[in-house]
């Protein structure tokens, strides 16, 4: 069956092995691994280079979103090599360089893909978060502001743009940008919390602090995920570093693949987060933080039993671990255990009395 593309065949059988991610999580990110293995059956009975460029294209970016970026750069750069014009794979082959923090060669592919297809919004919207990365923030602006122009309705180029304008130092004019992505996607705890950030330069304590709870109150993870980068603002680029580093030294190094896992789960790319934490635990047995990490991931895509697993053996080495009882707690809720999750959340506020998230959901 994998005859045809030998360095995939180990991959497709992670994904499918059954106790490769658990459960729900398995059922939901390894889905993707039927359609790995009909494309490349697909790929021998492919006879014309633009079939097989779109086939290569298409397992490359299954492959990139289960975190296996060497192969899916292979099928990426081979997709390109049988049809040189297919804006798609620069875009996609572009966003794994910018994964990798590799902005230049991100930059690069991005520049093409827009030149092949200059309405691409997802090539403007990218090749602005790349600029944003480097602190290119008028170069961030202008592809924004294009993006725009393709599609008014875009929430995520409203806010990209606010995001750059304000770390160019014009807050003032980012908070229009702001309300029009609050506008569009109201439930997007994340524009709400970037313009806390924008009403704390601007001097506007209660606007924060109200902006601030909105976003806690629609994405409690936005307390625990994003508080962090509040205060240190390059955590995710310092986990990349971090990996990069600890991948020269030990190529399979458990640290290393949990500081990529916790760079994935920083973006939500909960799929690849979970495939780096389950790597990092099959290397370091007990690895409580990854299995703090991995349960609080599980739970983000619906695998509650899964989550309660990791999260309550987190707990028996720290039973004073305030996250990992908060998060039980509510993959508790998930699963209709609601006294265990009120003694979590009873034993979370016992810990941190002040913390407002715990406090506002140990309320009846």
């Amino acid at each position: 069956m994998y005859r045809y593309l030998p360095a995939v065949a180990p991959l497709v059988a992670f994904v499918l092995s059954s106790g490769a991610l658990g459960g729900a999580a398995a059922d939901r990110c390894a889905a993707e691994a039927p359609a790995i293995v009909e494309i490349t059956e697909a790929l021998a009975a492919a006879t014309t280079p633009a079939a097989r460029a779109a086939l290569r294209h298409r397992r490359g970016r299954l492959l990139h979103e289960r975190a296996h970026e060497v192969q899916a750069r292979a099928d990426y750069d081979a997709a390109l090599a049988l049809d040189p014009d297919l804006a798609v794979a620069y875009l996609d082959r572009g966003r794994l360089f910018a994964d990798q923090a590799r902005y230049p060669a991100a930059l690069a592919d991005f520049d093409r893909a827009i030149e092949l297809q200059p309405a691409l919004l997802a090539a403007r919207l990218q090749r602005g978060d790349a600029r944003y990365e480097i602190g290119d923030h008028i170069g961030a602006v202008a592809d924004f502001a294009a993006a725009i122009e393709i599609d008014a309705k875009s929430s995520a180029a409203y806010l990209g743009r606010a995001n750059a304008l304000r770390d160019d130092g014009r807050a003032d004019q980012a908070l229009a940008d702001y309300a029009a992505a609050i506008r569009l996607a109201p439930e997007d705890a994340l524009a709400w919390f970037q313009r806390a950030i924008a009403q704390h330069r601007l001097d506007r304590f209660e606007a924060e602090r109200a902006d601030w709870t909105t976003a806690i109150r629609l994405d409690p993870d936005i307390f625990w995920l994003y508080g962090a980068v509040y205060r240190h603002r390059h955590l995710y680029e310092e986990l990349r570093s971090d990996h990069r580093v600890a991948r020269q030294r030990a190529p399979d190094g458990a640290k290393a693949l949990f500081n990529r896992g916790e760079a994935y789960r920083y973006r939500r790319q909960y799929c690849r987060a979970i495939a780096d934490f389950t790597r990092a635990i099959d290397l370091r047995s007990g690895y409580d933080d990854a299995h703090l990490a991995r349960g609080i991931a599980r739970h983000a895509i619906g695998a509650h039993a899964d989550a309660t697993r990791d999260l309550t053996q987190a707990l028996e080495r720290n039973p004073n671990d305030v996250e990992a009882l908060f998060y039980r707690a509510r993959a508790f809720r998930a699963q209709s255990m609601p006294e265990r999750a009120r003694v979590d959340l009873e034993s979370a506020k016992r810990l941190a009395p002040f913390n407002p998230v715990i406090r506002a959901a140990a309320e009846p």
